[in-house]
């Protein structure tokens, strides 16, 4: 369950929107080569504060890398590979046998209100109601409404083998056509957070929440994750042992959801 919860508060390294309104790469290694090659922007302040990119460009293309999401998450398309079919949720393998970090698609009900399960992923501070791994979550940055850096770090896992993970995320949020609200996660970084020796600073490559009302007291949430934990983790032997951790982790993720969910009191504005 580690990695997988991992995905929700946060990632590393870098990030850029540079050619994300290409035409989608053939099958194979897109993901790793057309995802991970766009990641290449830092988001650093000016001496006066003011952001140095400008702020609607960055709007623009985080709404492109939305767009890019929803035609990664249809589960019809050729490029999933089916490893959960019943139960508490489906879940989906993406077919890249050349990259050694599992993206997995992962779909199901909620028994809860699209509003209290979005305001779990909506707000930073709530990260540790629902991700047992989150030792803290914090906002670094408001880039506009719709998008913000923050930083979280993990416990240490492994009984202790392990350091804890940091992350530096770029979070966008977005409302949809059919009234679904979307959270967007990847890796970024930022002064306010360089590198600190105390952790080893891991990267989210693409993760993504999507919530769906289905009437008022169920919500369907789609999510969509793949990450590269780095440092010790990042080799063939652990990345086959953690894909098959991932793979086992949507159901305790999704449990985890609803139970934080139906205890959430929404303060009407």
């Amino acid at each position: 369950m580690a990695l997988l919860l991992l995905l929700t508060v946060g990632s590393a390294e870098t990030f850029s929107f540079r050619g994300i309104g290409e035409p989608w790469p053939t099958p194979g290694r897109w993901f790793s080569q057309t995802v991970r090659r766009h990641a290449t922007t830092h988001l650093h302040k000016t001496p006066g504060g003011a952001l140095a990119e400008n702020v609607g460009d960055k709007q623009l293309e985080s709404e492109k890398l939305v767009q890019r999401v929803l035609k990664l998450v249809d589960d019809r398309s050729g490029r999933w590979l089916p490893i959960v079919t019943r139960g508490r949720c489906k879940v989906w393998l993406l077919k890249e046998p050349d990259s050694p970090h599992a993206c997995i698609l992962a779909k199901g009900v909620i028994d809860a209100s699209a509003p209290k399960v979005y305001d779990l992923f909506a707000k930073t501070e709530r990260a540790g109601e629902f991700n047992e791994y989150c030792a803290q979550c914090v906002d670094i940055e408001r880039l506009d409404y719709n998008t913000k850096v923050s930083w979280s770090v993990t416990k240490s896992f492994g009984n202790g083998l392990f350091k804890p993970r940091d992350f530096v995320t770029l979070c966008h949020f977005a409302k949809l056509r059919d009234g679904s609200k979307c959270v967007v996660n990847t890796a970024t970084t930022h002064r306010a957070k360089p590198e600190n020796p105390r952790f080893q600073r891991a990267e989210v490559i693409l993760a993504a929440n999507i919530v769906k009302p289905l009437g008022a007291d169920k919500t369907h949430l789609t999510l969509l994750t793949s990450v590269n934990p780095r440092g010790a983790l990042d080799n063939c032997v652990c990345a086959r042992i953690m894909n098959q951790i991932i793979k086992r982790s949507p159901v305790a993720f999704f449990n985890s959801v609803e139970r934080a969910a139906m205890k959430t009191r929404l303060v009407e504005a």
